[in-house]
């Protein structure tokens, strides 16, 4: 902790805590001398974690499945009322929302395994959810090394522009997603690229009150063919 005034680290802390807390899950303020975020261990279960940064107690609220599981933080709402997972399972994942503080699981679709997501995001009182979908090789369309230099590559074929939308399965799982929790049952609504020219969907940010979706569109690439 530091003070904003000065940026002198605050000596009225009596304790040091070392915490893996991912740079895509919320930190909250609950007051100005506690602070409560969600972790995950590499080997262990999720946890809730409250902090006063001048008593130095820890105060550790762990969530972990009855049975053997594996999976990982999505997100956690911004007021802490749900946390959304992704499980490992079978011939395909499950996303399911654990609500707080009655730990409650509700599952709310599936994907495969090929699949990736985006950090999620939330309206402010954690009613509303929207998650960008793409490929998992996506993530990799402009990696090359000497052992990977196939040009025929789906990812590097997109990276270059030469594959038509309808042909393009980067293209076919791009989406975006969005929950509506308070509806019974839950709402799901999904919004698709537009193939006509090609863009993808590469992030979506809900307003504060879950009204307006902010999309980031991405347009292909193009070769500059150019004779010799």
């Amino acid at each position: 902790f530091f003070q904003a005034e000065d940026g002198i680290r605050d000596i009225g802390v009596t304790g040091v805590q070392t915490c893996a807390l991912p740079i895509y899950l919320p930190l909250q303020w609950v007051n100005n001398d506690t602070i409560r975020f969600v972790q995950q261990d590499a080997f262990g279960p999720w946890e809730i974690l409250a902090i006063n940064r001048k008593a130095g107690i820890v105060s550790r609220t762990q969530i972990y499945p009855a049975q053997e599981e594996s999976g990982e933080i999505l997100g956690v709402a911004p007021d802490f009322s749900k946390v959304l997972i992704r499980l490992y399972e079978g011939n395909s994942d499950g996303l399911y929302t654990i609500l707080l503080p009655s730990l409650k699981r509700l599952e709310i679709g599936r994907i495969s395994h090929d699949i990736s997501l985006q950090p999620p995001s939330w309206s402010a009182d954690g009613k509303r959810l929207a998650l960008v979908v793409s490929a998992a090789t996506e993530n990799h369309r402009y990696d090359r090394s000497p052992t990977n230099p196939s040009l025929a590559d789906p990812a590097i074929q997109d990276a270059l522009g030469r594959l038509a939308p309808d042909h393009n399965p980067l293209a076919q799982q791009n989406k975006v997603q969005v929950f509506d929790f308070s509806q019974t049952p839950i709402q799901q609504f999904e919004l698709n690229p537009s193939h006509d020219n090609g863009d993808s969907l590469g992030a979506a940010h809900l307003s504060q009150n879950g009204q307006h979706l902010l999309v980031k569109r991405l347009h292909p690439a193009q070769l500059d063919r150019k004779s010799t």
